[in-house]
């Protein structure tokens, strides 16, 4: 599990196998895909679909409905956006994906001390 917090203060917990998930890795295609649309209002809809798709996978139920009050916590006429849900969602995705990397890397560099060694 990786724990961490946005900016604006939400605190989660995401487990880090799923974004090696194929689930995941369907998202992600979809998501390249619909960057190559040329007609607005599909590429919108679909973004608005993307988004509380993986948001949803990332998080899970419970922590995507406490992300929801906590974007609407922060909005001045109650109101959760798209573009501040995505916003969130992104953050999160980047600094998980961070902590995955720095995982990996202190890994390879134990494993390569520990090879040196024999």
């Amino acid at each position: 599990m990786v724990k961490g917090q946005t900016k604006s203060g939400f605190k989660y917990s995401v487990n880090e196998q799923v974004f090696g998930s194929y689930d995941y890795a369907k998202i992600v295609k979809k998501i390249n895909d619909a960057k190559k649309m040329t007609d607005p209002e599909k590429v919108g809809l679909l973004n608005a679909e993307l988004t509380v798709t993986v948001t949803e996978l990332v998080l899970g139920a419970e922590q995507a409905e406490a992300l929801e009050e906590h974007v609407r916590s922060l909005s001045e006429d109650g109101l959760v956006t798209m573009q501040a849900m995505s916003e969130e969602v992104n953050e999160i995705q980047m600094q998980v994906g961070e902590k995955i990397g720095e995982k990996n890397s202190q890994s390879s560099s134990a494993i390569s001390k520990t090879t040196k060694k024999h």
